[in-house]
């Protein structure tokens, strides 16, 4: 089961005569990461929002903006008279230091300080019940959307697999061809240029010649394709959710081993089948770094 690092959901709810729209989008990061945009910092959400999101959200990106698009939350505005009284003799102090210079400090630089005069809002159980409701919707419709795509990154995975594999059995049927021909060549070029070696070293030449004919074998190779095939595919078709980084891990061994293959083989139809396995490889990686 797989899941996809990007989407975008968007809800509205209205309570009273409010209108309230939460929007998250959600893009491919390394680790988990959120963003926060909320009005309403006296509701305190962001921790309790920040805790539904981590719960199902191990990877990506994601970014919430809560906004008030319609209606008026603050009912009235209150005085905090003790703060005012401290910034007050702050204020005296600072005309002792200036003198005649503190008159040109306007009286309204006063109130810059934000927590002088609060506002006040209505009904806050109400607002904040609503708000968590309308985000625990809006995220349940985000991961929707995320585990849409990742049904289809899944499929494009099995046929891209189902490729590889067929461009696999080509290589295999062309793998003992392959070693003959190293083993044929070797031994003409032994016939042409050994005639005159005595026959203790024609045998030394020749055990090395097959040493190298070994080496020119890929089957080992082939055998850990097709076990890394198979380990990506259980991982995609497993009820729990796939990893993105363990399936990455996966398509770079499996590279590994093509470029082995690659390295190993002179073989026109292998190193064609090659190519076009590391053209797929390279789209499944792409695709691989947007799972969560």
């Amino acid at each position: 089961m797989l899941h996809s690092m990007t989407g975008f959901s968007t809800e509205t709810i209205s309570i009273s005569n409010l209108t309230i729209t939460c929007n998250l989008k959600s893009l491919n990061h390394k680790y988990a990461d959120f963003e926060i945009q909320i009005p309403i910092t006296d509701l305190d959400l962001e921790l309790e929002l920040l805790s539904i999101a981590k719960k199902s959200i191990t990877r990506g990106k994601l970014s919430i903006n809560i906004e008030i698009v319609k209606g008026n939350i603050v009912k009235d505005f209150e005085l905090d008279t003790e703060l005012l009284k401290k910034v007050n003799l702050l204020f005296k102090k600072t005309r002792k230091i200036l003198g005649d210079d503190f008159k040109n400090i306007p009286i309204t630089n006063l109130f810059q300080f934000k927590e002088i005069i609060r506002p006040v809002y209505r009904n806050n159980k109400q607002l904040r019940s609503g708000i968590l409701k309308l985000f625990t919707k809006t995220l349940l419709k985000l991961l929707i959307s995320r585990r849409s795509e990742g049904n289809e990154l899944e499929s494009d995975f099995k046929m891209r697999l189902k490729l590889i594999t067929s461009l696999l059995k080509v290589i295999k049927s062309r793998r003992r061809k392959h070693v003959d021909r190293m083993s044929r060549i070797f031994n003409e070029k032994l016939k042409q240029y050994g005639a005159d070696l005595m026959d203790p070293v024609k045998g030394i030449i020749k055990f090395e010649l097959s040493v190298i004919s070994e080496k020119c074998d890929i089957t080992e190779e082939l055998v850990r394709c097709k076990y890394h095939i198979s380990n990506f595919l259980r991982s995609i078709n497993s009820k729990t959710q796939a990893s993105g980084k363990k399936l990455d891990f996966i398509t770079q061994e499996l590279l590994r081993e093509i470029n082995t293959i690659s390295s190993k083989s002179s073989d026109f139809e292998i190193r064609n089948s090659v190519i076009s396995i590391k053209d797929e490889l390279e789209k499944i990686r792409q695709q691989v770094r947007n799972i969560e």
